[in-house]
């Protein structure tokens, strides 16, 4: 959880109960807070130290604010209910298993895309404990920043082999320790420049998202590579010949906004992503 000091820190409990679907939430600190908010991720809102909710089946991003003596202390968790499963998989390049990234659920419910797990890659290998039975896009994100050219680089894929949510297909789980295997694009398309691009994301952004994948795209809509934004931090394309570019955050059941750019002459240029319209 973030916003803490040196004086003052702030987080919550919860607790399931899975007849119900009930879940009970209680703010824990080292102060008496003002005023307690909670976004129940559902596009639900209540106040006070200790509450209750009755949710849907679902995978819910659960924010709580503390407020007190002018500051706010904010608290982040995802919450599961319902019936879960175990599912593992591995991502390979080229037939080799990658070293890190990220493997996101997004799964298809009532209509709606809602990111249901964010884990981590650990030599090739992920693992979701706790995922639903349903429809879900499985999308897996290498992290490879170098400070050198090299070739060939990975873009990030779906488990179907597509690079974009639109021409994807869903993987149905339904039974426990289901096993899944991702293998990456791959870009062999030499290029060299000395223009970079430098991505980074607002909070807000990211806080909704989890986690932000960035396409980086040549003007044909051709995928160059791909860079995975978390927090507030900042990723670079680099060694870019002159041209032009199209920056695209992938993001499952979002149609996010394409940021142009033109570079020329070893030109840096900063694209901040943001939600809504640019």
């Amino acid at each position: 959880c973030s916003e803490a000091t040196e004086e003052h820190s702030a987080t919550f409990y919860y607790k399931i109960y899975p007849q119900s679907n009930d879940v009970y939430f209680s703010f824990i600190g080292n102060f008496k807070p003002d005023s307690v908010l909670w976004d129940l991720g559902d596009n639900s809102f209540k106040r006070g130290e200790e509450i209750s909710h009755l949710y849907e089946f679902g995978s819910y991003k659960v924010i709580m604010k503390a407020f007190y003596e002018n500051q706010i202390y904010d608290c982040l968790e995802r919450i599961f209910v319902g019936n879960t499963v175990k599912i593992s998989g591995t991502v390979f390049a080229s037939g080799q298993l990658i070293d890190k990234g990220y493997v996101l659920a997004v799964s298809y419910y009532k209509s709606e895309y809602s990111t249901w797990d964010v884990c981590e890659i650990d030599d090739g290998y992920f693992e979701m404990p706790e995922i639903l039975r349903g429809k879900y896009l499985f999308y897996a994100i290498p992290d490879i920043e170098i400070d050198t050219v090299y070739f060939p680089k990975y873009i990030s894929t779906y488990t179907d082999g597509a690079y974009n949510w639109e021409n994807s297909q869903f993987v149905e789980i339904d039974e426990p320790n289901q096993t899944l295997k991702i293998d990456l694009i791959k870009n062999s398309t030499f290029y060299y420049g000395k223009n970079e691009i430098i991505i980074s994301a607002t909070k807000e952004l990211i806080q909704h998202y989890d986690i932000v994948n960035v396409l980086l795209y040549d003007k044909d809509y051709i995928p160059l590579n791909s860079q995975p934004l978390k927090s507030q931090q900042k990723r670079k394309f680099r060694f870019l010949p002159d041209g032009e570019y199209i920056i695209k955050p992938e993001i499952p059941g979002y149609n996010s906004n394409d940021y142009f750019v033109n570079l020329f002459g070893a030109q840096s240029q900063n694209i901040l992503l943001y939600l809504g319209n640019n």
